[in-house]
């Protein structure tokens, strides 16, 4: 983000939560606009996409940087009734 904002490219820092966007857009520079974007809640995701679409320019590209959660690994058991248990 902070290369994007140091050659003028408006840039939109999205995170779960408001405050991790105001953190992230503040070590990018000062055009980056923070806006909560909660993966897990489609309330959010919708109402910063809505942001996005009424408040800005044409959109010429998104970078993905999600954090990769470790859940563990799905295995199956033939003899269980549901056929799943965790692994890890």
């Amino acid at each position: 983000m902070r290369a994007l904002d140091a050659n003028g490219a408006e840039v939109i820092g999205l995170a779960s939560s408001i405050t991790n966007a105001r953190a992230a857009c503040a070590q990018a520079g000062p055009a980056c606009i923070p806006v909560a974007c909660d993966l897990s809640d489609l309330g959010s995701v919708a109402a910063a996409a809505e942001y996005i679409r009424i408040s800005h320019a044409p959109l010429d590209g998104i970078i993905a940087n999600a954090a990769v959660a470790a859940l563990g690994i799905a295995t199956f058991d033939a003899a269980s009734p549901d056929r799943r248990r965790s692994g890890g």
